[in-house]
């Protein structure tokens, strides 16, 4: 396969995307329908661009709906679209399968399709700025997902899996299934495959093309044990000492740090099964963390012992709260208006993480004299019970006045997180936001 080629318009649109969603890492969703070339020429070309057409509404509305996702492209009888969140995607493939199940038993003299999903996760973006290089790779790889699936299925890789793995488990109509290695033209080295479904829809189906022969596997593994039991002989036998030494299993995410902001290096390539972190580590427990946007962190607490330790974290969230609240020029009454919003967020202590709550709070009263209004608000920040931050800001507008965006301040900064406060007027609207980022 050819790398996709994105134009100016699209890449801007994935910009955009990402901006809005702050967030520096794309769910990457591409499908296609079963055998179309086939259904063309038994129905005939008028009939399969209706065919088309309704395929490609059905799968739009249901990516779009509540700015969930983005549709990137058509190529064809394949859609291409993008997620902020992997959650999202999955659930928004699962609603795919079932409306096109409906859109089957509907009387509307089309032949019944069956669509095949295939998911991949990764940074596609370096100093905020989209890099086509990499999302074509995300992209390539996500399609090749896509072709190990038959109708109805929808295959992704181990990043999406792991990453929406407690949400999946949570959802009382998504099963999952691990289907194990396979080989995609093109990719370099085995990629873990998963499935999920809806068990009252379908059952899994194992893929039938690239799947790695389990005599290699045990293979591998027989080497790879005699190979440690060489290498602990020998350890043992010349020192009796050892320094620590981490080997982290796939995946790896993009700039991992330890709780004192140092970045991991990992010898070796993203594609091995197993990395080398070069750096000298002491003994006990450590926080690795790595950044998904300005307030959302996900990040493991590993303990490490003398010698070789091979681990595969379990990644939970870390996240810093955001508010935002928009009075319109119809909100005329003089009154009180007030939101809040509470999160859990965590704290380093040492190399261990607390539990904490963060609460963030708006209120604003409003006058109105005639053409004017005084808006005068008041902003709160919580942490723990805490009162961190709390200032009243007066603003006087007209209301025919133009759009006024007042530059973004930092109210509440710490050694770990920051708060930023935003502001803008016009024609009787007031809008407040304020952001809870990482530093």
């Amino acid at each position: 396969m050819q790398p996709l080629s994105i134009n100016n318009t699209e890449k801007s649109s994935i910009a955009q995307y990402i901006r809005k969603h702050d967030t520096a890492v794309l769910t990457i969703m591409f499908t296609d329908i079963q055998g179309f070339t086939d259904i063309t020429e038994e129905i005939g070309d008028e009939l399969a661009v209706k065919l088309r057409s309704q395929h490609d509404k059905i799968l739009t509305d249901i990516i779009q709906k509540n700015d969930a996702g983005l549709v990137i492209k058509f190529i064809g009888d394949a859609v291409m679209a993008v997620f902020a969140e992997p959650s999202a995607a999955i659930d928004k493939s699962v609603k795919i399968q079932n409306s096109i199940a409906r859109f089957n038993l509907e009387d509307n003299n089309l032949p019944a399709i069956k669509v095949r999903v295939g998911l991949h996760m990764g940074q596609v973006t370096v100093e905020d700025t989209v890099e086509l290089d990499i999302f074509g790779r995300h992209v390539n790889r996500a399609s090749r997902i896509e072709s190990l699936a038959q109708g109805g299925q929808i295959l992704m890789s181990y990043s999406v899996f792991d990453s929406a793995e407690g949400w999946v488990v949570a959802q009382k109509n998504i099963s999952s299934q691990k289907h194990g290695l396979y080989e995609l033209k093109g990719i370099k080295g085995p990629v873990q495959v998963f499935e999920v479904y809806d068990p009252k829809l379908t059952t899994p189906h194992t893929p039938t093309k690239g799947k790695v022969k389990e005599g290699s596997k045990k293979k591998t593994v027989i080497m790879a044990t005699l190979s440690a039991v060489v290498a602990i002989t020998m350890l043992l036998f010349f020192q009796w000492y050892k320094d620590v030494e981490l080997r982290l299993e796939s995946f790896y995410p993009q700039d991992m740090r330890l709780a004192n902001n140092t970045k991991l290096t990992l010898a070796g390539n993203e594609t091995d099964a197993s990395r080398l972190v070069t750096n000298e580590l002491e003994p006990g427990k450590h926080l690795v963390y790595y950044a998904v946007g300005k307030n959302l962190r996900y990040y493991s607490v590993i303990e490490l012992k003398r010698g070789d330790n091979q681990l595969k974290p379990n990644f939970n969230e870390w996240r810093l709260p955001s508010l935002s609240y928009r009075l319109n020029a119809t909100d005329t009454e003089t009154t009180s208006y007030n939101k809040q919003k509470k999160i859990s967020y965590f704290e380093l202590n040492g190399n261990s993480v607390i539990t904490k709550v963060a609460e963030l709070s708006i209120t604003v009263t409003r006058d109105f004299s005639g053409e004017n209004i005084s808006n005068n608000l008041i902003i709160t920040i919580t942490h723990d019970g805490q009162r961190l931050h709390e200032e009243k800001i007066v603003i006087q507008q007209a209301v025919d006045n133009g759009i006024e965006r007042r530059p973004k301040q930092v109210i509440k900064a710490s050694s770990q997180f920051s708060y930023e406060l935003g502001i803008y007027t016009g024609k009787g609207a007031v809008d407040v936001s304020m952001l809870g980022a990482f530093n």
